[in-house]
Order: C-alpha cells, then sequence, then structure tokens
C-alpha cells in the first residue's frame, strides 16, 4: 500500500484519537504539532514525541 505523507500523518492521529478513547488505556496521548512528526518511509514508519496524561486526572468523581 502506497499512502502519501499527509495519509500517513492522518493515520497517526487517527491512531491516536483510537488509543484516547480505549478506556484500557490508562493515558491521554496530547496530538503533537506536525513538523514534530517523522515520517520515515523506508521503513513504513510514522513517529512523534507526545506528551500523556493520566486519565484518572480527567475522569468526574460521582
Amino acid at each position: 500500500m502506497r499512502m502519501t505523507p499527509g495519509e500517513l500523518i492522518e493515520e497517526f492521529y487517527k491512531r491516536l484519537a483510537d488509543l484516547n478513547t480505549d478506556m484500557r488505556n490508562p493515558r491521554i496521548y496530547l496530538v503533537p504539532k506536525p513538523g514534530v512528526i517523522t515520517v520515515d518511509r523506508p521503513s513504513r514508519r510514522v513517529s512523534a514525541v507526545v506528551e500523556y496524561a493520566d486519565k484518572k486526572h480527567f475522569r468526574r468523581s460521582r
């Protein structure tokens, strides 16, 4: 499958969104700025250093 860098980055954002909505994952990952995303086409990898927070800090107490 061939993807443009933009499509790879879009897929990366989608994966972050999937992780953020997964209740088994204890963290919320913040979306990185486009300039810090690395697209390594030869190894077919997209990566970035992202900040995160624990979901428990954002859940409301009942």
